[in-house]
């Protein structure tokens, strides 16, 4: 191939040219879209290749970006001048694409492009090419659920995985390396943070804080625990579903050594982004599940990430883009809310914004597990008992005797043709009393019951429900459930919150908007039943008609309740005492579904 820099590359005949000489000679030459930073064309060959592929796919950089990020977030209007990045950008996705595929134990489903050849003179990388295959973007927002899963955890397996190996300290050239991708570790950090600031300005949310932040985060990108893809979002991720499940990860020029927040917050950017304009997917619950068997994140830094992102990301992405203010509005008030939140150090904000709800609520999940595990002296199932604390439980003579006994017992009534073989006895299942509260005849007192423990860690509302009244009106409510549940479910001490979207095609004589809540005390429902607590938020109150647009109306009410009174279910009521007081827990027990009306 050429040694020689050539523009002409940036243009389907001159590759065609700069091809010819080569095992890579093309009967035609096709720009493919979503080239933003580079040239990217599909290649049909005159002579298939040995693996027999029949074509290839082209990337070519030069020391500006193809097309300016900037413009693409002023809406398309191009902007004052091109992007300058080094065009060395090209050698750091030839390496990290070789990396990838030297492992193959990373995915069984989650790929990259092969590379067939690299020319570092030209900055000319030739792959394999991946189609056919759709953007994840698109796949997402036709898939059912079941399929969406399966890719929230194909792909969290794979990137958990990815940044744990690159962790390693035999991985420690390839992180020294990674750091060295300027254009990444600068240039594109720094557009993202000027981005999100611009946004802040924008939509009025900018805060004095923001300025010192956007310093510390140039100062935090100079290091790196992991080796980042860097651009971990929908468009860059190729899915085909013709056959098996399979996905390929693709442009991988700004890969850089960083932390691992770097890459799962702007995932999750791009998931509640497309969940904002479409329906409640299980795709971060999975791939959150997936990623943390392998990986943990840190709270702050994936609040710091989120919202940086949101803000320069969120109201820009292609589903985004050209709707309407009232839609990104909302999108960029929850990135300076997780800005100040990992600002202030305030975890409990953190938690409870919706754009980590789901990455949060497994961290949740975890941390109860393992604090289960150690309070129980449960061990991993792979670890064997330490030994000396095997030997205490046999240190006597009497104990071995014990132990011994307990064994031929069992072996004579479970091994057939063992003396003393018997089938056991059928007995009666006894009926637990576990959890079991005390009865009052009336104003039952809240006392603690065996079986039931404290737990004070924050609940964190990881599912939203949309409920379309009519083309004008829809319910998003956030809430602990599962998606597809009929219901909506909350605990006590949570909070009920969402928003009301109303589309008004002509001026609309709406006088008020209220949101109600109502919950029954009794353990099952019954319409007939007065309410034992019921919640009214007035969201808007206007004489005169509401203009045409698309509005949105947020509300969040006060906690449920500690505790309710609720009556014995028995049908025999022979103690005269029917009513207890139990506690709605946070976490587990009993789960109160709760219908809302406006």
């Amino acid at each position: 191939m050429s040694t020689e820099p050539d523009l002409r590359l940036t243009t389907a005949a001159g590759l065609e040219t700069y091809l010819a000489s080569t095992r890579y000679a093309s009967t035609s030459i096709e720009t493919v879209s979503g080239g933003h930073t580079g040239f990217l064309y599909r290649v049909v060959l005159k002579e298939p290749l040995e693996t027999g592929e029949k074509t290839v796919i082209v990337k070519h950089t030069l020391e500006y970006a193809a097309q300016s990020i900037i413009d693409i977030a002023n809406g398309g209007t191009p902007g004052p001048g091109r992007i300058t990045l080094n065009v060395e950008r090209m050698d750091f996705e030839h390496e990290a694409l070789e990396l990838v595929n030297s492992n193959p134990e990373l995915s069984t489903i989650v790929r990259v492009p092969r590379v067939h050849t690299y020319d570092p003179h030209t900055h000319t990388l030739i792959m394999s090419d991946v189609a056919p295959c759709r953007l994840l973007s698109s796949v997402l927002q036709e898939a059912d659920d079941e399929l969406v899963s399966r890719i929230g955890r194909a792909l969290g397996e794979f990137m958990g995985k990815f940044h744990k190996w690159t962790s390693l300290p035999e991985q420690a050239a390839a992180r020294k390396r990674f750091l060295e991708n300027t254009t990444s570790r600068e240039d594109v950090l720094r557009i993202r943070w000027q981005l999100a600031l611009a946004a802040a300005k924008k939509y009025h949310v900018e805060r004095a804080w923001m300025e010192d932040m956007y310093l510390a985060g140039m100062q935090d990108g100079q290091s790196g625990t992991v080796i980042c893809m860097a651009d971990f979002w929908f468009d860059n991720i190729l899915v085909s579903t013709q056959h098996d499940l399979a996905i390929w990860i693709v442009d991988w020029e700004t890969t850089r050594s960083a932390r691992p927040e770097l890459d799962v917050a702007h995932f999750a950017t791009a998931a509640y982004s497309l969940v904002h304009v479409h329906r409640p997917i299980p795709l971060m619950r999975e791939f959150t599940k997936a990623y943390k068997a392998h990986m943990d994140l840190d709270e702050t830094s994936l609040g710091t990430h989120a919202g940086r992102d949101m803000l320069s990301f969120g109201v820009v992405m292609p589903w985004i883009r050209h709707r309407d203010e009232s839609i990104k509005q909302p999108i960029a008030q929850l990135g300076v809310e997780l800005l100040e939140a990992a600002h202030t150090g305030d975890e409990q904000a953190l938690r409870k914004n919706p754009v980590l709800a789901d990455i949060q609520q497994m961290s949740l999940l975890r941390q109860a597990l393992r604090t289960r595990a150690s309070r129980s002296n449960i061990r991993p199932e792979e670890s064997p008992p330490p030994k000396k604390s095997y030997a205490k439980s046999i240190k006597s003579v009497a104990s071995v005797k014990t132990l011994a006994a307990s064994l031929a017992s069992f072996y004579t009534s479970k091994v057939p043709g063992s003396v003393g073989t018997s089938s056991p006895k059928r007995r009666r299942s006894p009926r637990s009393e576990l959890g079991k509260p005390p009865f009052a005849s009336k104003n039952p007192e809240l006392k603690w019951v065996d079986g039931v423990e404290a737990c004070d860690g924050p609940m964190v509302s990881g599912v939203s429900t949309v409920r379309t009244l009519d083309e004008r009106v829809s319910l998003v409510v956030h809430h602990f459930g599962e998606p597809g549940e009929r219901g909506v479910v909350f605990y006590g001490a949570t909070s009920v919150s969402g928003q009301v979207r109303l589309v008004a095609s002509k001026p609309d004589p709406i006088e008020s908007i209220e949101v109600w809540v109502t919950l029954k005390s009794s353990c099952t429902f019954s319409s007939s039943e007065p309410n034992a607590l019921e919640l009214r938020a007035t969201l808007y109150r206007n004489s005169g008609p509401l203009e045409p647009g698309t509005y949105v109306f947020p509300f969040i009410f006060d906690p449920f309740p500690e505790s309710v009174v609720v009556r014995q279910e028995e049908k025999k009521n022979v103690t005269g005492r029917p009513l207890a007081r139990v506690l709605l827990p946070r976490r587990v027990g009993f789960i109160r579904v709760l219908s809302l009306w406006f």
